[in-house]
């Protein structure tokens, strides 16, 4: 079995690239090696405590089958090598073709373009795959900078209830 196999997109400043099986069992480990694993300069403001408690889950789905891109990505910012966020799609396309994307950036690099340029490329990336036909978000209704990111790249409001706003975006023909 490879376990490194990744699927990777290129933007203007970052580098998207899935997470393999061994790089998260190294973080989980909290061995610093996973960085330098894939070339990569440490941060310590990622892995966040946002994607840390997920992370269990992300490698039993790896130890099952090889990235496919409908699971965690990471960030990597071309500037200084670090990673600066991460994000991806919780699980493949289901009957009618909806997948749902999150995303996160370190606190550092917030506010400076990074999420709407990795969110736009994820999203690219999903919409190429012929199976994907929709695309959803959900955010907590404070979290006014995320809502309006997802905006920005098109997500539009479909609902809402006391916590969370869901927005999707669909591929159109």
């Amino acid at each position: 079995m490879i376990l490194n196999q990744v699927i990777g997109i290129e933007t203007e400043r970052l580098i998207i690239r899935t997470m393999s099986l061994r790089f998260i069992t190294e973080v989980l480990k909290n061995d610093i090696n996973a960085y330098d694993h894939i070339g990569v300069n440490f941060n310590e403001e990622w892995p966040s405590f946002d994607i840390r408690p997920v992370l269990p889950i992300f490698k039993a789905q790896l130890e099952k089958k090889l990235p496919d891109g409908y699971g965690p990505w990471i960030f990597i910012d071309k500037a200084d090598n670090t990673i600066i966020g991460d994000g991806g799609f919780k699980g493949s396309p289901n009957d009618i073709g909806e997948i749902e994307i999150g995303y996160n950036i370190v606190e550092s690099k917030r506010m400076l373009g990074y999420g709407y340029e990795a969110v736009n490329a994820l999203i690219e990336w999903a919409f190429s795959q012929e199976s994907v036909k929709v695309i959803m978000a959900e955010c907590l209704r404070d979290n006014m900078p995320s809502i309006n990111l997802l905006n920005k790249v098109g997500m539009t409001k479909v609902r809402e209830d006391e916590e969370l706003v869901y927005l999707s975006l669909d591929k159109g023909i």
